[in-house]
């Protein structure tokens, strides 16, 4: 699977803020497991996730 940029996204902003998967998916509102698959390629979110993701990121980047 190619790489994509909301994923990588969502990865930088998880290291910046020092976030594993499942404290990232409680900003993303899904399971640990879904964040997991996505960061590894595994699966590509859905249009629906993708909207959840981009949220998350901008709730995560307000994290002091």
């Amino acid at each position: 699977m190619k790489k994509d940029n909301l994923i990588e996204h969502l990865r930088e902003t998880m290291k910046k803020k020092d976030l594993s998967a499942t404290g990232a998916s409680r900003f993303i509102e899904t399971s640990p497991r879904s964040v997991y698959r996505w960061l590894k390629y595994q699966s590509r979110p859905t249009l629906i996730f993708r909207k959840m993701i981009r949220l998350g990121i901008k709730r995560i980047e307000r994290l002091p």
